[in-house]
């Protein structure tokens, strides 16, 4: 919603974007500005096993290897895992191909459903406005700046406006000339204090906001959810993909495991059989190598996205497909909008009927009726709000050691691209991390917590696993 249009000009591929758009001021942020970067690096070339192969050839093999996994699967569960940068439309069609191969599907927070149920995570936010609105704005363990530059800008707005705004979470230096209480803590603790601030409070005309996504902690979300039951008050939970909230509205995840469950079941030998969707994982996990060596695991490992991986396991399948922004369909963005994508191919919903030609695995899935399924389901998802459903909060686990080692992700870090990562570790670490990092502060962040930033690629033998 910030304004900016992908511009295709024979190979080259541009932005614009309208210069007085209300979202965002007609200002484009650092990641609207390097979106040309992202997609100039789209997948071209399938490969079976780490060798070049030809499109039909690669469809052909991921075929076999599923339909010989789907009958003789040893009772031993697959996979399709999409984290959620796909459209409304293609969750449909992952999950009738996943349940005609009777595999499960997986957003990544299935971590986060388990523990707070199918309660609905957007409440009356219809657009960024409402940011400005609120007569108080807490910040949850979130830096707006580096993570969503749109609410930034409208949290700037509402300062210019007289709204308070509170900041709880372990660091401060972005959030100093934003914030008018700024209560630092150790990221382990950001969930006692939050409580605490909630309970000590009546006011009930509060927007809080948080992320939300794969390395969200269940019981913070629950805590938020419940802060608002019976108030005024709401949670503007955002997003780490493009289309996350698409994974509930559509009933897409019914594994109800997060990321680290899904490598440790890999590990395990429960899961032997992956079809991985538009998630860079082997770039973007905390542990890149932990990840790759489980799915060398796996009996079948069947990857379609649009940009290159940096680290494919050398038994994958690998099947492009075009970038978000060439693909028909819809999303559900941020506010809880439906949204047309504006593209021209059918993206993953092709792939997957390609598989299932050769696989004879159930009739062609046809864009426009899965367009009008995916909008029946949403029309009934925005007329089931009612209000916060109150939830019991799952057992907070505090850290076992001093050590701090916290990941925070924006859009760049999720696509895997060069950008700048935060990291988080304890005072101890703070001289080696001068010699290591890129720049190092420790300015205004909790006691005991370095806030340092360095340049991708991934970090080996540095000074922490994040």
């Amino acid at each position: 919603m910030c304004g900016v249009h992908i511009v295709e000009d024979g190979e080259e591929i541009d932005i614009d974007f309208q210069k007085y758009c209300p979202i965002n001021n007609g200002k484009l942020c650092k990641f609207g500005i390097d979106l040309p970067r992202i997609y100039k690096n789209c997948l071209e070339s399938p490969m079976i096993d780490g060798n070049l192969a030809g499109r039909e050839e690669a469809i052909a093999e991921a075929a076999r290897r599923l339909n010989d996994w789907y009958h003789d699967s040893d009772g031993r569960e697959g996979l399709v895992l999409c984290c959620g940068d796909a459209t409304n439309e293609e969750h449909l069609a992952m999950k009738e191909f996943a349940s005609h191969l009777g595999m499960k599907r997986a957003s990544g927070l299935g971590h986060v459903l388990k523990a707070v149920g199918n309660t609905p995570f957007i409440h009356d936010i219809k657009n960024f406005d409402i940011v400005e609105g609120f007569e108080q704005i807490v910040l949850v363990n979130i830096d707006p700046y580096y993570q969503y530059p749109l609410v930034a800008r409208k949290l700037q707005n509402a300062k210019r406006r007289g709204k308070k705004i509170v900041s709880i979470g372990p660091e401060g230096t972005h959030v100093e000339g934003l914030a008018d209480d700024i209560m630092l803590c150790r990221p382990t603790d950001v969930h006692d204090r939050l409580k605490g601030y909630v309970s000590e409070r009546s006011e009930n005309y509060t927007l809080y906001i948080a992320s939300m996504g794969p390395y969200s902690d269940p019981t913070l979300i629950a805590e938020l959810n419940n802060a608002c039951h019976g108030t005024n008050s709401r949670v503007f939970f955002i997003k780490d993909y493009a289309n996350t909230e698409a994974s509930i509205i559509m009933g897409f995840n019914n594994y109800e495991s997060g990321i680290e469950d899904i490598i440790e079941h890999i590990e395990e030998g429960r899961i032997n059989a992956l079809v991985l969707v538009e998630s860079p994982l082997y770039d973007t996990y905390l542990d890149n190598e932990r990840f790759r060596k489980a799915c060398e695991r796996l009996k079948v490992l069947v990857v379609v996205q649009s940009l290159m991986p940096r680290d494919l396991p050398a038994n994958a399948v690998l099947v492009p497909m075009p970038a978000f922004y060439k693909r028909r369909g819809t999303l559900v963005n941020a506010c809880g909008r439906i949204l047309d994508l504006g593209g021209y191919t059918e993206g993953l919903i092709g792939v997957l009927n390609d598989l299932n030609e050769k696989m004879r695995n159930g009739q062609r899935m046809e864009f426009g009726k899965l367009s009008s399924r995916a909008r029946e389901i949403y029309g009934r998802w925005i007329m089931e709000f009612k209000d916060y459903k109150k939830v019991p909060v799952p057992e907070h686990v505090p850290a076992d050691n001093d050590t701090i080692h916290y990941y925070v992700v924006n859009p760049f870090l999720i696509r895997g691209m060069d950008h700048q990562l935060v990291k988080r570790a304890n005072g101890e670490l703070y001289d080696r991390a001068k010699e290591r990092e890129s720049y190092v502060l420790k300015k205004n962040v909790a006691e005991g917590v370095i806030l340092a930033y360095q340049r991708d690629p991934r970090y080996k033998k540095m000074i922490c696993r994040y």
